[in-house]
């Protein structure tokens, strides 16, 4: 569902869900052969929604928030019966965003373009017993840029993790662990033929 309000300066979005996954990939690591291997769960069901307002504050000033819920669950699982019941690996159960983003023009042809972005990725467990689990992660963005008002061309420069937030993007039964990148500059520029 879709919503404009307050003269177009309010936007609202909200969507819900409910699906059924079969064989949920999930991965081991077998150090005695120095392996990753991939275990499929029979059946785990998921169910949500996702909220997202948008408001407009002043000329080329907007903010937005938004807010997104997951409840997972095993619901069938022949290798291990007894983790039927319990949330499934490397979904969080909530992830929350926010920012302010600001456009204006700087000449009759150009503009500037930034972005200050917020997020927190819930906590998710790893491993199907739900025993090791990431607590919330709270990362930090941005984007700046010129960009020009026919949408042909950008030029823009982009911060992610921008704390340098230190956090396991994965982590596998068995000791494999894979830190998240670091705090990364990107400069990416677009042309449209």
């Amino acid at each position: 569902m879709k919503g404009e309000f307050f003269d177009r300066r309010t936007a609202v979005d909200v969507s819900f869900f409910s699906t059924t996954q079969k064989n949920a990939p999930y991965f081991v690591f077998v150090g005695a052969i120095s392996a990753q291997v991939l275990i499929g769960i029979d059946k785990v069901d998921l169910y949500g929604g996702e909220f997202t307002l948008t408001q407009h504050l002043m000329r080329g000033l907007d903010a937005y928030v938004g807010y997104g819920y997951t409840h997972s669950e095993i619901k069938q699982y022949l290798l291990t019966p007894a983790d039927i019941g319990k949330q499934a690996p490397y979904v969080p159960n909530q992830t929350i965003d926010g920012g302010l983003q600001y456009r204006i023009p700087i000449t009759q042809k150009l503009s500037l373009f930034s972005r200050l972005q917020y997020q927190r990725l819930g906590k998710q467990y790893w491993d199907p017993e739900n025993s090791t689990a990431r607590d919330p992660v709270d990362l930090l963005g941005a984007r700046m840029g010129v960009e020009s008002n026919d949408g042909r061309w950008s030029v823009i420069g982009t911060i992610n993790n921008a704390l340098n937030k230190r956090y396991n993007e994965e982590w596998v039964g068995g000791g494999f662990a894979q830190l998240a990148t670091p705090r990364t500059w990107i400069v990416e520029s677009t042309y449209k033929f």
